[in-house]
């Protein structure tokens, strides 16, 4: 795609390809998605906890 910014729908993620915007990108942008250990407790789900403690600490390129 020409875009600088575009969704793609195979990543299910936005990419940015433009050097400017991806300066930006890390700079202001936040990637916290994975849940906590607390918010896994939360939801009932705290099976879980061992791979949400690996996962905290990963930034992953898919």
């Amino acid at each position: 795609t020409e875009d600088p910014v575009h969704w793609d729908h195979f990543l299910h993620a936005w990419v940015v390809t433009r050097y400017a915007d991806v300066v930006t990108v890390f700079q202001r942008f936040s990637a916290n998605r994975t849940p906590t250990p607390e918010q896994l407790t939360a939801l009932g789900l705290s099976s879980l906890t061992p791979l949400a403690q690996v996962m905290v600490r990963q930034m992953l390129f898919l």
